[in-house]
């Protein structure tokens, strides 16, 4: 999979997890679990991709 593939589909991860959390009106434990999600995601992704910000410029400019 490509490098600006990968990134969007962690995005659309990222975003789908942070309005369920919105939108269920979770409790506090649930929604710490819903950004620790994401933060995984996140850690994840750019612990894979060293030049990250370069990944994050090159989507943009794609998108």
């Amino acid at each position: 999979m490509h490098a600006v593939d990968q990134l969007e589909l962690v995005l659309s991860r990222v975003q789908f997890i942070a309005e369920i959390a919105l939108i269920a009106k979770c409790k506090q434990s649930e929604l710490h679990l819903a950004l620790t999600l994401i933060s995984e995601l996140a850690s994840v992704y750019s612990k894979t991709h060293e030049n990250h910000d370069s990944l994050i410029k090159n989507f943009l400019e794609v998108s």
